[in-house]
């Protein structure tokens, strides 16, 4: 059951976050807002700099991450087992854990991409930029 809802969900979100980007109202703006690193390359490309840095920012996520879900463990050792804020107190340390692993994740792939990616200007775009 769990797993068609996420489906579904993931299906919708396709279909209606293109028009969601095209909106212009301020719900489907801040719905989907983005923040972080932008690429700061030519025609908007990422340069090894913005690699490294987008994954030191994931690195102090993830450190926020793992440092919440360790205040939860703490929470949990002073909880009776059986109450509802010891359930409550291990579900933030696994959403917590979850998140600080994918961010863990996405900061390793930044940082093994940085070395490769270039940060030249291509000629196709310098001549482009001077007919137009």
């Amino acid at each position: 059951m769990w797993l068609l809802l996420a489906i579904g969900a993931a299906i919708a979100l396709r279909i209606w976050l293109p028009r969601l980007q095209a909106s212009r109202d301020p719900l489907s703006k801040t719905l989907v807002f983005h923040f972080g690193i932008r690429p700061s390359g030519p025609e908007g490309r990422w340069t090894g700099r913005d690699r490294f840095l987008s994954g030191a920012l994931s690195l102090v996520t993830a450190g926020a991450c793992f440092g919440i879900a360790l205040f939860a463990v703490r929470a949990l050792d002073t909880l009776p087992v059986v109450s509802t804020a010891s359930h409550v107190a291990s579900g933030a340390m696994f959403l917590f854990a979850l998140f600080g692993l994918l961010a863990t994740i996405y900061a390793v792939a930044d940082f093994v991409r940085a070395p490769f990616t270039k940060p030249w200007k291509s000629e196709d775009s310098v001549h482009r930029g001077q007919a137009g």
